[in-house]
């Protein structure tokens, strides 16, 4: 079939492994940027919800700290995917944006257990349970670079 149609099977591979990075990254630009953003920018109500919200655990007297670092995980992850698509777009694939692309795979992980662990500590199950569809994407993202 790809001698019919002129096209190297390899090079098709390639072609969709690169365009299900893109979306990857896309899809985990979108999701930790606006999440980190809506934080800063509602910042004292959801402040206040986390307080509420972890005030039987042993994060109470942490909550704010755990809050700011959990803002800066959040945007500094997705700021790397959306550099590293603006930088696919400007320049292709190159050695260093997989890296970056990969170094956000990590980083949407680690993340996304910080949020996981949150979620367990204050007995919310159910958001515990959703975070683990966002986790299962982040964990086969890894195996795009291989």
């Amino acid at each position: 079939m790809s001698f019919m149609l002129n096209i190297d099977f390899n090079h098709l591979l390639d072609s969709s492994k690169e365009l299900s990075l893109v979306f990857m990254a896309l899809f985990f630009g979108i999701l930790f940027l606006q999440s980190g953003l809506d934080k800063v920018f509602n910042f004292n109500d959801n402040l206040n919800f986390l307080k509420n919200h972890f005030q039987k655990t042993l994060f109470k007297s942490q909550v704010n700290l755990l809050f700011i670092t959990l803002i800066i995980l959040e945007i500094v992850t997705g700021m790397i995917f959306i550099v590293s698509l603006f930088g696919v777009c400007l320049y292709g694939f190159s050695e260093l944006l997989t890296a970056l692309l990969f170094l956000g795979v990590i980083m949407s992980n680690i993340t996304l257990c910080f949020l996981f662990l949150g979620q367990r500590i204050a007995h919310d199950y159910v958001g515990a349970a959703n975070l683990t569809i966002y986790f299962l994407v982040a964990l086969l993202s890894f195996f795009l670079f291989f």
